[in-house]
């Protein structure tokens, strides 16, 4: 008999977590969603003080450091994004004018078919998100805010750095400025506030498009 059924505790989401890592292994085959998953299912074993399971499943996620090829790879990853930003940005003059007129014309269309739109429709599309695979840099920042609840904050900050650097290469703000805010519930954590760091987290939730919930 598991811990679980010891305590004769009603937990509807342990199938979905459980399906959820199914998903995962199986069909995403996705390893840092596998683990992402099973982190959760550790998280919600420790809320309820089930200790034993929540050691049970920590055993089966092991190290979450990096392999030297998945780093060798992700960094070639990030170079190439970066080459190819460097590439746009030296693009010629009259190409430019080109894009220039493309994306006017495109905001233009936009801004016509926003018009319409009911106004019930265009309210709620601000805050629904795209329906699209997650990217790296947001599964890292999910599974570093477990691991800073855990306690482990050197895994925790492993997983802000490499989330923050594809953040920026990718240009995704959103993450970003989660990332930043974690990185700041890190230095508050370690006794090392860094003013810079909650400035800089506090800009880029104004600047990114969806609001993004801050945990304490």
């Amino acid at each position: 008999m598991t811990g679980a059924q010891a305590h004769d505790l009603p937990l509807p989401c342990v199938p979905v977590l459980r399906l959820y890592i199914f998903i995962a292994k199986y069909c995403a085959k996705s390893e840092d969603l596998e683990t992402l998953g099973r982190l959760r299912e550790a998280q919600l074993y420790q809320d309820l003080g089930l200790m034993d399971e929540k050691e049970r499943v920590r055993e089966k996620i092991g190290s979450l450091a990096l392999s030297a090829e998945k780093e060798r790879m992700l960094a070639e990853l990030v170079r190439q994004r970066e080459g190819q930003k460097a590439n746009h940005g030296k693009a010629s003059p009259g190409a430019s004018a080109v894009e220039n007129a493309r994306g006017a014309r495109q905001t233009t269309n936009a801004q016509r078919n926003q018009f319409d739109k009911p106004a019930d429709a265009m309210e709620t599309s601000k805050y629904v998100k795209t329906l699209r695979p997650l990217t790296n840099q947001e599964i890292w920042v999910q599974q570093a805010d477990l691991k800073i609840k855990e306690g482990d904050l050197v895994t925790a900050r492993a997983m802000l750095g490499r989330s923050l650097k594809h953040c920026r290469a990718f240009e995704d703000t959103e993450t970003e400025a989660f990332t930043l805010h974690l990185l700041a519930r890190l230095a508050f954590l370690e006794g090392q506030v860094s003013p810079y760091i909650m400035v800089k987290a506090a800009d880029q939730l104004r600047q990114s498009e969806t609001p993004v919930c801050l945990k304490a």
